[in-house]
């Protein structure tokens, strides 16, 4: 059984070293963290991602998500399903303190009459969806307990709003924030799957769901 201990190895005066020798991504990244005590190790960050990438001291790299980051089972689920060493996970945990930092204040989540509880995290600059439109969405769906069930990462995820079956709850916040958001909601039973069992998620839940529209 794998336990892990949250704890502070490093003083204020750590110093950061530039991320001058990590491997390079494909994708364009905002953000490099490394630590001068983690030597090969690198984390990569997209403003308004859903996840982000992992470099070991092997230079092996891989692309980890976000959510639910400051669960300490997120890091237990690390450990057990992609067998990461203690240090990795001290390197990780280090990244993304620094990452949360680094994070403009979002909005202060906001309730519609139609009980869907959302928030801005990442504000876009295009315009707001309209119906017929054609959108590119990535998103991950979760339990009320962060569970994942569902997910459209990689790939985009593209819809006719108002004419592709959509949960009504994605629909109805599709209408409130502007192409290139990223979003967290709160879905409730009946703007989700309702009293209807979807895979293993059973009748009448609340679901989690991070949501980006992409422009």
């Amino acid at each position: 059984m794998f336990v892990f201990f949250t704890f502070i190895i490093f003083s204020n005066s750590a110093i950061f070293a530039q991320c001058t020798d990590c491997e390079q991504i494909s994708e364009k990244m905002d953000e490099c963290f490394t630590h001068a005590s983690f030597k090969g190790y690198c984390a990569h960050f997209k403003a308004g991602s859903t996840y982000f990438y992992f470099q070991n001291s092997k230079k092996k790299i891989n692309k980890f998500a976000l959510a639910g980051h400051q669960e300490i089972e997120y890091f237990v689920r690390l450990a057990e399903n992609n067998k990461m060493k203690p240090k990795d996970l001290l390197f990780v945990q280090e990244a993304l303190k620094f990452w949360d930092k680094k994070q403009p204040q979002m909005e202060e989540f906001k309730v519609q009459n139609s009980g869907l509880v959302w928030q801005i995290r990442k504000e876009g600059k295009g315009e707001i969806p309209q119906a017929g439109e054609k959108l590119k969405l990535r998103y991950r769906l979760m339990n009320s307990e962060r569970v994942l069930f569902d997910q459209q990462i990689d790939s985009p995820f593209e819809v006719v709003l108002g004419q592709t079956t959509l949960i009504q709850g994605i629909t109805e916040a599709l209408s409130l924030a502007r192409k290139g958001s990223s979003l967290w909601l709160k879905i409730p039973p009946h703007l989700a799957f309702g009293e209807k069992t979807y895979g293993n998620v059973p009748p009448n839940s609340t679901l989690l769901c991070e949501l980006e529209i992409l422009e």
